[in-house]
């Protein structure tokens, strides 16, 4: 393992340099590839979770290493932008990760966080995250605590017309159950994903129901964009608009920058960074995703 970090870092190195050239001279020469709420709520430090920058779900203010797995869905962790492509029939993406956000109230992480996608059939996929959370607020306690547990589905109802304007199409509902008996919060969205010329352009966004106490019905919108750059390497951003999900927290747009690594078929690094655009310091100053990916059949 060591020796194959070690080469990823080189080759990383190497290849960012010449990353954004690339991107350009690259889009009509290469086919692109296809954050639990993945990070912490960048609508502000509450005990909810960000959006998957964190709703994937959990989810870059400067261009990070991450990976993708071969052949599955780009999209996804670490962008809060999800996808519409399910994982493929028989195959599991599995992530290690940790991810976090900082406000001027404190910081808030989960480490370790794990995630599971299981292509059951065509266009099905099946998804379970959880992870461990930790909050450090200015003038208190550190705590730690077990996070919340979800359960995803998504189902490709459209595919995509390659020589044509449409775009695949997915709805990809989710349940969170929070840690200590809190009521179930339900998420409804759908996404949509299409090849224009080399990039990958993919968004969509839908609502979030909160029953909890000083909970509030929130939703969720952004567009992201990935473009290959080599045959290892991959570059992407997104814009994202999260309303409140509590009525201590408030509504943001944000923006995040990512890259995609594969080290080999088998292991991908996945990472993103990025922060709010609207009120940085009440939601979101500095949030990050990183993560290990195993894809297997």
């Amino acid at each position: 393992m060591k020796s194959i970090t070690q080469q990823a870092v080189l080759h990383f190195k190497l290849e960012t340099a010449t990353s954004f050239q690339a991107c350009n001279e690259n889009r009509a020469a290469v086919q692109p590839l296809g954050f639990h709420s993945r990070q912490k709520s960048p609508a502000g430090l509450s005990s909810k979770a960000i959006p998957r920058l964190f709703e994937r779900k959990l989810h870059c203010s400067f261009a990070v290493f991450m990976l993708a797995p071969v052949g599955a869905a780009l999209a996804g962790p670490p962008f809060t932008t999800d996808d519409p492509e399910p994982t493929p029939e028989d195959h599991f993406e599995i992530y290690l990760f940790s991810e976090g956000v900082h406000t001027r109230n404190g910081s808030q992480a989960t480490l370790p966080g794990f995630e599971l996608n299981y292509g059951l059939a065509p266009d099905w996929q099946l998804g379970f995250s959880a992870g461990q959370d930790y909050t450090a607020l200015h003038g208190d306690s550190f705590t730690s605590r077990y996070g919340s547990t979800e359960f995803s589905a998504k189902y490709r109802f459209v595919h995509e017309d390659e020589n044509g304007w449409r775009p695949q199409i997915a709805i990809f509902p989710s349940v969170d159950i929070p840690d200590g008996g809190g009521k179930y919060q339900t998420y409804l969205p759908i996404w949509m994903q299409k090849d224009m010329g080399g990039w990958e352009v993919f968004g969509g966004g839908g609502s979030k129901w909160n029953p909890e106490i000083n909970g509030k019905n929130s939703w969720f919108a952004g567009v992201g964009v990935l473009c290959p750059v080599s045959e290892h390497l991959k570059l992407g951003g997104e814009v994202f608009r999260q309303t409140a999900e509590t009525t201590q927290d408030k509504s943001a747009t944000s923006f995040n920058l990512a890259s995609l690594y594969d080290i080999n078929d088998t292991w991908h690094l996945v990472a993103s960074a990025g922060r709010s655009l609207t009120a940085p310091t009440q939601t979101n100053e500095f949030s990050y995703y990183l993560g290990l990916e195993l894809t297997a059949p």
